[in-house]
């Protein structure tokens, strides 16, 4: 069953290691907790529990023999007088043994009697509740000895040994490596670090200060002043209770009188009836009048319309008796109603003389029976129903019952049985009698079995519980929802289901508009602040939507850092669903406040520009090799430019509503090119025209905007001097570090700008951003540029072109213009030109560019500088991925075959890489065999026998483009190329070159390995060609040796149909084969920007003179 429930739920480890330690599995436990601490997801629970020595130590209990003359003891044992036959030392084992258990007994309870005065100490501040600061206190001698136990375990961790060693000098009484020597029975506490991040949810005495008195003596105040109205309006209500029992009181006693009165009518009227005919009936009426009434009283005492009891005598009494029987059952019902709570058998005694009169009025005439007995005889026949049940039936008839109380008691009994599927039909009678019961306990109870109604509440059955939640906020206030809803809501944030805890939040942000302001700042926040924490990415996502909600509606200033702290935590969560929940709603709703706040630019884009800073600042001081952390350092970064671009709507808004703009629009018409096409948007929060009001507000600033910058106008305001003297300086700078080989960053960015410039406009892009951007890299010193110190070598050239320069079609020719302008300008003065390629391979991600840059390198063919063709020819290679092949077949190809006819040497060499480019680029067989065509070429051609660096390019180019090259190809050339070139090395008498050769050929040979190739082609090619680079290695005493010999050993194991031996594999691994073997898989995956040339330009130009 425990396995069931088990595969029914998803466990946490937390759960999984609860199970183990309840079990006593200590050793499956132990061994979790070694594998989560070495995959860094170390449990407090398992963490806690293993350092705890008290969990492990267990009393010794010796067996007691029975003391007697000839039996010694321990303690009284003569060692001297053992013999020498070798039990002596076991005895002394065994006494050294005992006295160490009894040592570890006496330090186990000394331990304890520490720990228990420790926790019982009468000076502890948590207890006395005094206010004293902490400098007053007394260190404890177990509490320094815990400090230094961890600030020497903080200082091993952040690798400050030889402070730690001198720390461990000074501290001479105590094993500071061991946790047991502080002489404590807990366990270990957590590392400075987390005890530093907890603080602030520890409650530490802290002196009131004078604010929060004078808040909390206002507060007093006025409950206070409440409590006095209260008073006085419940001493009303009592002095009008005691009127209305009056006059109640004085009610029954009438209704007492007027009820002898009837009775006694009524007997005299039956005594009359039965003994007496009817003229005597009369007579003996009228003699037992009390006196004789006058004619004149008779005629006054009967009506003229009422006949005279001579006349009619029994048609006169039955009138009588008729009318008492008419009054009375309103009698009786009044007597009901005035006496239901405190005349219980009376009532009954009333209810049966009703049900008798209504059963026969001829028996009531005719029959004298006790009221006794008249009870007695009814409670023998009817039957009392005792049950539950039976007691709500009976009570029906009070009028004081209800149908919400009715509710309120049988509910509880009903839910119950209700079967799981159907209880949703049961959360609007609930909320209806929650909303409509006047006791406060039975709601609350009610309340809480509507959040536990359902197990695992899904999408729809949660967002009815959230609307009834809301009707009930809005039919009782917020005082109601403050005491009676948000209880519930904290009950169920630590829930074990996800569903349950996903109604919390939720919850949460539904309730946001009716709870009182400082609730929702503090309480509410609170809530959602710990529920960040939760291990689910759906609650998260749903704490962060109501997070939202919660800052739309706060008014307390003083709360902005706090929520700001928390919009960070959200953006770097680990889960795309949760910062795509922070962006789209959380960032717009405190970009809000902020603008409320008149703080937008200042505390929110200023601090996130800030946090960016810093994050390039972090990647530009790691070492190269330190890939792991750069990447994820990139992400960092990634994330937090996404993020301003996020608040490119907010900025436009906000100059917009500042500016006054919407009295400069005026009747001027615009040019159709300064129309904005507003970039659209993934969420309505982000919408421009959502954000100012309406698109017609939006039309009418923006008009405003770009005719005051059309005018060149002097009128500025905060927003756009912030814009031009703080934003636009401090992005630039940022840029600036950024290294050009972080091509995701330089994305990042440029995708930025693009945003900023659509959205912004064309005409304020030109005036300000545009002209801001020409300005930082316009260059004013020539041998600046030779030094490689201008801006232009830098990564706000790609940034600046794919941002900027792109980001309206109708500026593809200036983009164009300037790309070529920059090529020759840094070509000539022989700059690196590695930002010209991270702007090419940047731009030629999207397609539209590819034409803009293909005519860029065509223009620049023709140039008189080989220096600036050579640099067109190493930039084809990061233009060719992805373009059309009719482009490639009309533009790129005529090009290439241009420069590999070149008379300069060294721009045909440079064209190597991109041929190989367009190799793996294309598989059209036409173009293909062209490719093939220029490199037997370059292989063949007498005018190439003596260019070694470009026979080595070859090799290299074709070793790379190999695993990833047309099979035709890798068979019929590649391969057999390489073969006859390390045949020929053979004979090569420059032992330099051969070297150089050689290296680059294990390289191809490695690449080619991860093919398939037949037996011939391995035959004929790849063993011949092995053997050649085994000679060249075995000759020039190269480390490779093993590793060529072990790929010959594959290759002839594949020819015979075997599977390697053992001992050729581990002689494989011992000589690193397969380490060496890693970079040519690698080489196998597609690059989206590829680097082979990694020379620049300026070092070949240099080696170009030397060997002239």
């Amino acid at each position: 069953n425990y396995l069931g429930r088990m595969a029914e739920s998803v466990l946490s480890w937390d759960d999984v290691a609860e199970r183990l330690l309840e079990q006593r599995f200590l050793l499956s436990a132990l061994e979790l907790h070694m594998e989560l601490a070495e995959a860094g997801k170390e449990l407090p629970r398992l963490r806690n529990f293993f350092s705890n020595p008290g969990n492990f130590e267990r009393p010794v209990q010796l067996q007691v023999l029975p003391r007697s003359a000839s039996v010694s003891t321990f303690d009284s044992m003569d060692m001297s007088r053992l013999s020498d036959d070798g039990r002596d030392e076991e005895d002394k084992i065994a006494v050294l043994e005992y006295e160490l258990r009894k040592a570890n007994e006496t330090i186990k309870k000394l331990r304890g009697s520490l720990t228990s005065a420790a926790e019982h100490d009468p000076t502890n501040l948590s207890q006395k509740g005094q206010e004293l600061s902490m400098e007053q206190e007394q260190m404890k001698p177990h509490e320094k000895r815990a400090l230094n136990f961890l600030i020497n375990e903080f200082l091993l961790t952040n690798d400050s040994k030889l402070t730690s060693i001198t720390f461990a000098d000074e501290v001479n009484d105590q094993d500071l490596d061991n946790w047991d020597s502080v002489g404590l029975n807990t366990p270990r506490p957590p590392d400075l670090l987390h005890l530093y991040r907890n603080y602030g949810n520890h409650l530490i005495p802290q002196l009131v200060d004078d604010e929060k008195r004078l808040l909390l003596e206002k507060h007093m105040a006025a409950v206070d002043s409440e409590v006095v109205s209260v008073r006085r309006e419940n001493e009303m209500l009592h002095r009008r209770i005691r009127d209305l029992e009056s006059q109640v009181v004085s009610a029954r006693r009438e209704l007492v009188l007027r009820d002898e009165e009837v009775k006694h009518y009524r007997l005299q009227a039956q005594s009359t009836v039965v003994s007496q005919p009817p003229k005597e009936r009369a007579t003996d009426h009228h003699m037992n009048m009390p006196r004789q009434s006058t004619p004149n009283e008779q005629d006054s005492m009967f009506p003229d319309d009422v006949p005279s009891s001579d006349q009619q005598p029994i048609e006169s009494v039955s009138s009588v008796e008729d009318d008492l029987l008419a009054v009375e059952p309103e009698t009786l019902k009044v007597d009901k109603a005035e006496g239901m709570n405190d005349m219980g058998a009376e009532n009954e005694q009333v209810w049966d003389e009703k049900s008798w009169l209504q059963a026969g009025n001829t028996a009531r005439r005719t029959r004298q029976m006790s009221t006794a007995f008249r009870q007695a005889l009814l409670a023998s026949v009817q039957t009392t129903l005792s049950s539950r049940l039976g007691q709500e039936v009976a009570r029906l008839d009070d009028p004081d019952e209800t149908p919400v109380l009715v509710f309120g008691r049988c509910l509880p009994h009903i839910v119950p049985n209700v079967i799981l599927a159907k209880r949703e039909e049961l959360i609007p009678v609930l909320l209806c009698t929650v909303s409509h019961h006047p006791t406060a306990k039975d709601r609350d109870k009610l309340l809480n079995m509507m959040f536990n109604l359902i197990k695992r509440p899904d999408r729809d059955q949660r967002q009815m519980i959230m609307s009834g939640c809301v009707a009930f906020a809005k039919h009782n206030g917020p005082t109601r929802v403050e005491g009676e809803l948000l209880p519930q809501c904290w009950e169920q944030i630590t829930h074990k289901y996800t569903e349950r805890r996903l109604l919390v939040a939720e919850s949460c942000g539904t309730l946001a508009p009716y709870l009182p302001s400082e609730i929702r700042s503090s309480l509410v926040l609170s809530m959602l602040q710990q529920m960040l924490d939760d291990k689910a990415d759906e609650v998260r996502r749903a704490v962060i939507r109501s997070l939202g909600l919660i800052v739309s509606f706060i008014d307390d200033q003083d709360k902005y850092s706090q929520c700001r702290d928390l919009v960070e935590l959200a953006l770097n969560d680990g889960s795309e669903l949760v910062i795509s929940a922070a962006q789209h709603v959380l960032l717009p709703a405190f970009a809000a406040w902020s603008y409320e706040l008149d703080c937008f630019e200042e505390k929110l884009i200023g601090f996130l520009l800030a946090q960016l800073k810093k994050a390039v600042e972090t990647v530009s001081a790691r070492p190269d090799g330190d890939d792991l952390h750069t990447t994820l350092d990139e992400a960092q970064i990634i994330y937090r430019t996404e993020t301003l671009c996020k608040l490119v709507p907010w900025q436009l808004s906000s100059m917009l509503l500042n500016g006054s703009l919407d009295n400069e629009s005026g009747d001027q018409e615009i040019d159709s090119a300064d129309l904005v096409a507003y970039p659209k948007q993934d969420s309505p929060l982000l919408d421009v025209a959502v954000i100012v009001g309406s698109p017609e507000t939006l039309n009418t600033l923006h008009n405003g905007l770009i005719q005051h910058i059309s005018q060149d106008s002097d009128h500025s305001w905060t927003s756009l001097d912030w814009f031009k003297e703080q934003f636009l300086p401090q992005l630039s700078e940022i840029i600036e570090k950024v290294d050009l080989a972080m091509d995701r960053t330089i994305h990042s960015f440029g995708v930025y700008l693009n945003a900023l410039c659509r959205t912004f406009g064309r005409t304020f892009t030109h005036a300000k951003i545009k002209t801001f951007f020409g300005d930082l890299l316009a260059v004013s010193d020539e041998n600046a540029i030779a030094e490689g110190s201008t801006r232009l070598t830098t990564a706000l050239l790609p940034v600046y072109v794919s941002g900027v320069l792109t980001a309206f079609k109708e500026d593809q020719e200036d983009m164009v213009a300037y790309l070529q302008d920059t090529l020759v300008m840094l070509a000539q003065h022989y700059a690196p030109i590695d930002s010209l390629k991270a702007t090419v391979v940047e731009m030629s991600s999207d397609v539209d560019n590819h034409e803009a840059l293909i005519k860029v390198l065509w223009q620049v063919l023709v140039n008189s500088g080989f220096q600036v063709r050579c640099c067109a020819a190493g930039l084809f290679e990061h233009v060719i991925k992805g373009v059309d092949p009719e482009l490639i077949s009309s533009k790129v190809v005529p090009a290439l075959v241009t420069l590999a006819s070149d008379p300069e040497m060294m721009v045909r060499q440079y064209t190597i890489p991109a041929w190989g480019m367009l190799a793996e680029s294309v598989t059209d067989n036409a173009l293909l065999g062209k490719v093939k065509m220029q490199f037997q070429s370059f292989l063949d051609d007498q005018i190439y026998a003596n260019e070694h660096s470009l026979l080595l390019e070859m090799v290299k180019t074709l070793g790379e483009i190999g695993p990833s090259v047309e099979p035709k190809l890798r068979e019929d050339f590649i391969l057999p190329r390489l073969a006859a070139i390390a045949s020929t090395n053979n004979n090569s008498t420059n032992e330099t070159r051969r070297r150089d050769l050689a290296t680059e050929l294990l390289e191809g040979f490695k690449a080619l390995s991860c093919c398939f190739f037949s037996d011939d082609h391995l035959t004929n090619y790849m063993l011949p060609g092995l053997k050649c680079l085994l000679t060249d290695i075995d000759d020039l005493g190269l480390p490779d040796k093993d590793a060529v010999s072990n790929l010959i050993s594959e290759h002839k194991s594949k020819i015979e149909g075997r599977p390697l031996q053992s001992d050729e594999v581990e002689s494989a691994q011992g000589s690193g084969f397969f380490r060496r073997l890693r970079p040519s898989f690698e080489r196998r995956t597609p690059r989206a920007a590829p680097s082979r040339t990694k020379r620049k330009v300026s070092e070949i130009f240099k080696r170009k003179g030397k060997d002239s």
